[in-house]
């Protein structure tokens, strides 16, 4: 429609399919787009150039396909090295995919670096490798890679574990320089939704239960007005692959849940632990709102949405 209106100038389908041809897109790190940051790095400030690492598999379908153009097979486990396999075979096709993009801590700045492809895991040997040729190269390109993010999938645990990072140095060093590992925030808050599901939460001499956020859909539902009334029958029921929903796990561990529980508890329709899980809920929402922002000082009521300052 923009192009029919004469508006705006476009190139035909035919100069951008000329365009892309040109552009190499395969496994492992993109060289073009590592050219590109370095021009890019050249007009942002010290501060814009911090960066994060960020990297998540997804699982692909397997299967072989011929491209005659380029007279390959696709399909096979490739991480993009160069590599000369002598026989590939068909049975040992790439089930997943992973990803690296780099984000800006401080900036808008999103952008893919590559991927990987491989058959049901990396390896936590060669995922690390690959971490840490990514962070120099990020390097090499102008920027400051501070923090790794992803999720607690069990290679990424034991690839932590093995470059030296803990619970209580959780870091790792590249050439000097120390990398903190981070678990990503909505991953967290899905597990401990999850996990509250299945079992009680034990904090600070406290005991926190999905009983009593069940007992308080419970009598919530039939009140009018009600006190929580984004907390749904599938927020307690958890239908299939709700719980991998972040929506829904961020609103059943809310701060207006946990209001709701205390009233309800100080009235006397729920019982007095109840406000033990109110507690448990009230903190898992603080921390969800302090690693889930980007702002260093409070612009809200709202005095977590901004991230752990030292002393403060």
């Amino acid at each position: 429609m923009i192009k029919s209106s004469k508006a705006l100038c476009l190139p035909s389908k035919r100069s951008v399919k000329r365009w892309t041809n040109n552009i190499r897109i395969g496994p492992g790190l993109n060289r073009t787009i590592f050219e590109k940051l370095k021009q890019k790095a050249n007009n942002l400030s010290e501060k814009d150039r911090v960066v994060i690492i960020a990297m998540d598999g997804m699982k692909i379908k397997s299967s072989l396909c011929y491209t005659a153009k380029n007279d390959t097979f696709h399909g096979f486990p490739d991480t993009g090295a160069k590599i000369k396999v002598e026989k590939n075979s068909p049975q040992r096709l790439a089930s997943e995919a992973v990803t690296v993009m780099m984000r800006g801590v401080f900036s808008n700045l999103k952008q893919g670096l590559g991927y990987f492809l491989t058959q049901n895991t990396l390896g936590s040997e060669q995922q690390l490798e690959i971490v840490k040729a990514v962070i120099r190269r990020v390097r090499e390109a102008g920027f400051f890679p501070k923090v790794l993010a992803m999720d607690q999938f069990a290679t990424n645990i034991k690839m932590a574990k093995e470059a030296g990072a803990r619970s209580e140095t959780p870091y790792f060093s590249v050439d000097g320089e120390r990398v903190y590992v981070m678990w990503d925030s909505p991953h967290l808050m899905k597990n401990a939704r999850n996990m509250l599901k299945k079992c009680n939460a034990v904090f600070d001499g406290q005991i926190a239960s999905f009983d009593d956020i069940e007992q308080l859909y419970a009598v919530d539902s039939v009140s009018n007005p009600r006190l929580a009334p984004r907390l749904t029958e599938k927020h307690i029921i958890l239908p299939p692959f709700s719980p991998m929903n972040v929506s829904m796990a961020a609103r059943t561990l809310s701060e207006s849940v946990a209001a709701t529980l205390r009233y309800y508890s100080d009235s006397g329709e729920l019982p007095q632990r109840a406000k033990e899980t109110a507690n448990f809920v009230a903190m898992i929402d603080k921390l969800f709102d302090t690693f889930n922002t980007r702002q260093k000082r409070c612009v809200s009521k709202v005095r977590f949405l901004t991230y752990f300052v030292e002393n403060r």
